[in-house]
């Protein structure tokens, strides 16, 4: 058995190019996760923030690795005493 060449088996063939090949598909999934997210349409961004003033509100100023289990618990319960419904509550608290 021979050893294998540095390059060998890593997307090059024997005359040194690159045999790995985009297709139209991929290159356009590439393209649109590089975009930033300036692209949203003007209701989605409203949507964001009035999402982003409950939590807000509740925890005030504290850091995303100070929130503990229970006091997300504690403004979920918060928000559904208030009149919010589940997936509301969940929209507002999801990461975007």
């Amino acid at each position: 058995m021979r050893p294998a060449t540095d390059n060998e088996g890593f997307g090059s063939d024997t005359s040194g190019t690159s045999s790995y090949h985009l297709t139209q598909k991929q290159r356009r999934i590439l393209a649109g996760l590089r975009v930033s997210r300036t692209n949203l349409h003007p209701n989605t961004r409203v949507r964001y923030a009035v999402s982003r003033r409950a939590p807000e509100s509740f925890f005030g100023s504290a850091r995303r690795p100070d929130l503990t289990d229970a006091a997300v618990e504690a403004c979920k319960t918060a928000r559904v005493e208030r009149g919010t419904g589940p997936s509301g509550v969940n929209r507002d608290l999801t990461r975007r």
